[in-house]
């Protein structure tokens, strides 16, 4: 499973010859002028060389596919007994137990396709079950604090941060409005009293007419009314205050605990974690009793609740049907026209 922030563009990568010999998912991330393919694998245990040559055939075509995209492999691939390095003058290397391993043919394959394999944190049993191939150097490895599933003899959770050449853009939905409550009414109505309304109504089209009032109206709101930023709110509309307070107490100990990397800090952080797990499915219980009781005497709430529940609202600024991109509205007619051609009649067909 892959998952991309909301603000990031990016889309399944649909592949040519699916197998069902392994599971794999790959995702190309735009950010800025840069690209990034995302792969995510699974091989199962004690599996043939055929199976890891069809994954390598798949990236290979990957690549050609997308040639400016960076390559981000991550999976277990279950090559229990391979130990992976990097050498200047080769590239990367495997060591086996045996040479016909398939480790030495996914070596080969990715050793064309300029990766290398970045992961340096074993299992439990010293081994490199979980890899993580890339073209992109500088690349390091280090143990996740905060796990989606726990770890076991055979995986443990690792993080990585992928280096920008820039900086993300991210889309502002701060909204800027008048705040009326603290309009200069005294200065506004000096202002207005100034106006010639005689000559201002002086036109015969009624049109006109409106237009120059609401000129003069706007621009005395806004030289007597000062403005006001409305910054949504990151948070979840069932977050209480306390709620609040509690994740940003514990977002600043996962800080602490990531500079000192002391187990007393780790302590704080994980009790902090803790109580904002629980205190976070308390209050979204009492948001949905809340939202019970109201959808029995206003229907409304239901719409509300809908709108709240999706995380997008809206169309995409960009959109992708077989590899092709557009964002303008033209080019997404015809996308849509595209898509939707093989139900068309052809226009030399008589109409019942």
């Amino acid at each position: 499973m892959i998952l991309t922030r909301s603000h990031l563009k990016s889309r399944l990568v649909s592949i040519s010859a699916p197998t069902l010999s392994f599971d794999h998912v790959f995702v190309l991330v735009e950010c800025n002028s840069e690209m990034f393919l995302l792969g995510c694998t699974y091989t199962p245990p004690s599996s043939s060389v055929h199976v890891y040559l069809e994954h390598c055939q798949v990236v290979e075509e990957l690549r050609l596919r997308f040639p400016l995209a960076h390559l981000v492999l991550l999976g277990d691939y279950n090559l229990t007994t391979a130990v992976w390095s990097t050498l200047d003058e080769v590239g990367m290397v495997v060591e086996c137990s045996s040479s016909d391993a398939p480790a030495f043919r996914v070596c080969e394959s990715f050793n064309g396709l300029g990766l290398t394999q970045v992961n340096s944190l074993p299992n439990n049993h010293g081994n490199f079950l979980d890899l993580l191939f890339t073209d992109i150097p500088d690349i390091v490895t280090h143990v996740a604090i905060d796990n989606l599933l726990q770890n076991n003899f055979h995986h443990n959770a690792f993080c990585f941060d992928i280096p920008l050449n820039n900086s993300v853009e991210f889309v502002s939905d701060d909204i800027v409005i008048y705040d009326y409550s603290k309009c200069n009414l005294q200065e506004l109505k000096l202002f207005l009293g100034r106006v010639n309304w005689s000559s201002v109504f002086s036109h015969v089209d009624i049109n006109e007419n409106v237009a120059a009032f609401n000129e003069i109206l706007l621009t005395g709101i806004s030289l007597f009314t000062p403005e006001k930023l409305i910054r949504p709110s990151n948070f979840p509309r069932w977050f209480s205050y306390d709620l609040k307070r509690l994740t940003f107490e514990k977002k600043k100990a996962h800080a602490q605990f990531k500079r000192t990397g002391l187990d007393s800090d780790y302590r704080n952080f994980s009790t902090l974690r803790a109580q904002c797990k629980f205190f976070s499915d308390q209050c979204y219980k009492a948001y949905l009793e809340r939202t019970n009781q109201h959808l029995k005497s206003n229907p409304r709430y239901f719409w509300k609740f809908s709108e709240e529940s999706r995380k997008v609202s809206g169309f995409p600024k960009s959109m992708f049907f077989n590899d092709i991109t557009c964002s303008s509205l033209q080019e997404t007619a015809d996308l849509f026209g595209q898509y939707f051609s093989d139900v068309y009649r052809d226009s030399d067909q008589p109409i019942p």
